[in-house]
């Protein structure tokens, strides 16, 4: 099997291009792709706080642009998240996501998504 290459422009509005009322995503590889990830690229909108966190999918992301808070549900703690900040979420770790400007993430999420979950917590 051939490199497989992928655009960002060639996703934008296609079923991998995802709009919801807390951030905008584009999926570049889902489990139809026979990926053992998804690789999303995420920018959260500011002024939004939403929790999130999956039972089915550990999360790991790195933040390229912006800035943000992490609250940890478990701990009550607040994490600063900027550009160079990377977190992992393991299944059932639930937080709560600020972003204070638009903040732009690389996420990596294991199983592989089917397509359309949106990483709320509690969302399969």
């Amino acid at each position: 099997m051939p490199v497989q290459i992928i655009r960002k422009e060639q996703l934008v509005g296609s079923e991998r291009h995802l709009r919801t009322e807390t951030y905008e995503t584009v999926r570049f590889l889902l489990a139809a792709d026979q990926a053992e990830v998804t690789v999303t690229d995420v920018t959260l909108l500011p002024d939004v706080e939403a929790e999130y966190g999956s039972d089915q999918h550990q999360e790991i992301a790195h933040c390229i642009a912006g800035r943000a808070e992490l609250i940890d549900s478990a701990t009550g703690q607040t994490h600063q998240i900027e550009p160079g900040t990377l977190w992992q979420a393991r299944r059932g770790e639930r937080f709560r996501f600020r972003a204070h400007t638009p903040t732009r993430l690389i996420c990596v999420f294991t199983p592989p998504f089917a397509g359309q979950e949106t990483g709320y917590a509690g969302d399969q």
